[in-house]
């Protein structure tokens, strides 16, 4: 396949020699691929989403044209503007996740974005596989002057976990509903930190697909909230992390969306399995799963007890009580739907 150079000065890229090796397309350490580019714009879902439409960077194959790897969105900086706007501007095929307009700071609005492509380029709007229903209680939670710290041990926090805190810091008062003794989980049959019934666990399940399903509508993305709802595997490893047949569904509902006809197959590896959240008996229950309950995280493939993560975030909310009541009034209304908060 013929190339060119990207018009980029790679001196201009990051220090990081590392990270310029990994990005080589993007950086303008390998020349472009010629006949322009599909360009995968996302957060962690973006790299296994371009992987599975397009395979190795760099390369053409199956009717779909070639891709580069970018980095996500969320690690993109002012210097690695031009090298963006350099990739964007070759490309065809723009495959984006919604995101907000001068998202941290740069142009990165999906409008945005768009406005870079060339004249006659596409784009495809896919929305983030985000779902709570394996995992009700797992939720987002960012300190309010130090947004980019993660908690310890898992980057995830854990309502039940907030709501305990927010009782020994004399926040709330005490949780009744919650186990607070120390538990082996209610992954493999023991009695679980919060007992739900399987009408809570299932309303739960169903709100998440509502909201998949109102992104999808508010934002014009391809539909994947069908292929979620119909998956009774493992599903999602964390919230944000989807397993690997929800993720080739993602990539065939962007390929039809483009009228191409290519098999898609991950591969044997789990592409976004770092970090897997247990997964509690009551919820493969409730929910008709074909998966086998789990008590504790798998972290880069070591098992870390589930109590431990409990203790490490009490920790960490104790050194930063300041996060507290703004987790309280963030999710205030799941703590009340699950019975944590009056």
């Amino acid at each position: 396949m013929s190339t060119r150079l990207s018009p980029v000065d790679s001196s201009s890229a990051p220090v990081d020699e590392g990270r310029r090796r990994h990005y080589r397309h993007f950086y303008g350490l390998e020349p472009l691929p010629e006949g322009g580019l599909l360009t995968v714009l996302g957060g962690c879902q973006a790299e296994a989403t371009r992987l599975l439409l397009c395979g190795e960077p760099g390369q053409a194959e199956g009717g779909a044209p070639a891709s580069v790897r970018v980095p996500p969105m969320f690690e993109l900086e002012e210097p690695d503007l031009p090298h963006l706007r350099a990739v964007l501007a070759d490309t065809r095929v723009l495959v984006v996740k919604p995101v907000r307009e001068d998202y941290r700071g740069l142009p990165l609005g999906v409008a945005q974005l768009e406005a870079m492509l060339p004249a006659g380029a596409r784009s495809v709007r896919v929305p983030v596989l985000y779902d709570t229903s394996r995992f009700p209680w797992q939720v987002t939670l960012r300190h309010p002057t130090r947004p980019w710290e993660d908690p310890p041990l898992v980057p995830y926090h854990d309502v039940r976990t907030l709501a305990e805190a927010a009782w020994r810091a004399g926040r709330i008062g005490r949780p009744t509903r919650l186990r607070l003794e120390h538990r082996a989980g209610g992954g493999d049959g023991g009695a679980p930190r919060l007992a739900l019934t399987p009408d809570v666990l299932r309303a739960q399940e169903q709100a998440s697909l509502g909201r998949l399903r109102e992104r999808e509508r508010l934002h014009g993305s391809v539909p994947v909230a069908d292929a979620v709802a119909a998956e009774r595997r493992v599903g999602f490893h964390t919230v944000n992390h989807p397993d690997n047949p929800l993720l080739e569904a993602l990539a065939r509902a962007v390929l039809t969306e483009l009228d191409v006809d290519k098999q898609v197959r991950a591969p044997e590896r789990t592409l976004l399995g770092h970090v897997h959240a247990p997964l509690e008996a009551q919820v493969v229950e409730a929910l008709g799963l074909e998966a086998s309950p789990r008590d504790h995280w798998l972290v880069g493939g070591e098992e870390v007890p589930d109590d431990e993560v409990r203790r490490a975030h009490l920790g960490w909310f104790a050194e930063n009580p300041e996060v507290i009541d703004p987790g309280l009034e963030r999710h205030g209304p799941l703590l009340r739907e699950l019975g944590l908060l009056e």
